[in-house]
């Protein structure tokens, strides 16, 4: 059941079988607001970047470079030495 007052949308618990009409409301809503999303995200980034050096670029780079670090180890995998300790030593806490 979905109550009006004012602009303002509660959602209360509804019956069997009502899952779909809540998903579908909900989905509305969210489209009929996408513009408002889009400038708070869009917000959100410039204030959080504004006083770095590298600026947006910031948002992106970390991603990169941590898929840049996998794909070199996955491409060159580290080579452990053997050592005269049993497994059990080096694995015991």
């Amino acid at each position: 059941m979905k109550k009006t007052t004012e602009n303002i949308i509660i959602y209360l618990a509804r019956q069997k079988g009502q899952n779909k009409k809540i998903w579908r409301e909900m989905i509305q809503e969210l489209m009929e607001s996408r513009e408002l999303i889009w400038r708070l995200v869009i917000r959100d980034y410039s204030v959080l970047y504004r006083q770095s050096i590298l600026g947006y670029i910031w948002a992106v780079l970390p991603q990169l470079v941590t898929v840049a670090i996998f794909t070199f180890l996955a491409k060159h995998p580290l080579k452990i030495m053997e050592t005269e300790l049993s497994e059990v030593l080096i694995f015991s806490p």
